[in-house]
Formats: structure tokens, sequence, C-alpha cells
């Protein structure tokens, strides 16, 4: 996203400015590729929320899985540790060499869970 689009973001949605000083998002700040990955890798993600004690398929934070879609898309399955799930969604963490860790969140439809 680049600063113009942020403009004219600001102008169609002015219920989004004054959220910091001077007006300006408080989370925008200009920077390159690479200073965003720079600050991906020293930041740990957060995560609100925990896993449904009655998950219908057992699943648990801690597990190691992988998750695919049921379609045959050619997509590799995603493998990470379970840190959150609930009746729509399942967030896996794991770690990227470019932007370190990470959590991955997928939509329980359409997609297969494994427990490794």
């Amino acid at each position: 996203m680049n600063a113009e689009h942020v403009r004219y973001t600001m102008h169609k949605f002015p219920a989004l400015k004054g959220n910091g000083p001077r007006g300006r998002l408080r989370w925008f700040t200009p920077m390159t590729p690479a200073e965003t990955f720079d600050v991906a890798r020293i930041s740990e993600p957060k995560l609100a929320g925990g896993c449904d004690p009655n998950d219908p398929q057992g699943l648990n934070a801690g597990a190691r899985a992988a998750i695919t879609p049921l379609t045959d898309s050619g997509d590799a399955p995603v493998e990470g540790t379970i840190r959150a799930v609930g009746r729509d969604t399942i967030v896996t963490g794991r770690e990227n060499v470019a932007c370190g860790a990470v959590s991955v969140h997928f939509p329980r439809a359409e997609y297969r869970v494994t427990l490794l």
C-alpha cells in the first residue's frame, strides 16, 4: 500500500482519522519493503483466543498439523503448530525465513487438517 492509496482511503473513510497524533493512523509508518521484513523478524505474533474445548476434531494448541486445501489446487500442505482453534478458523504458528515467527489463519471450510 503506497502513500497515495493511504491518502485516498483516509479521504473515503473519514472515521479512520484521529486515531493517532495529528490525525494520522498510529500503525502507519512509511517504510521500504526490506524494513517491513526487518520489523516482522524482530516481532512476535500476538494471538487472542484459544482452543475450543468442544472441537469436533479434538484439535488442541501445541499439536503439530498440516493444513491442505480440499480441492486439487496443487498447493502444498502448510505445516505448523496449532495456536488457536475456533468454529470457523484454525491458526497455526510457523517460522518463515524472511520474516520470522508468523501466525497463519485458515478457514475451517474447504481445508483438511492432518495431525503430524
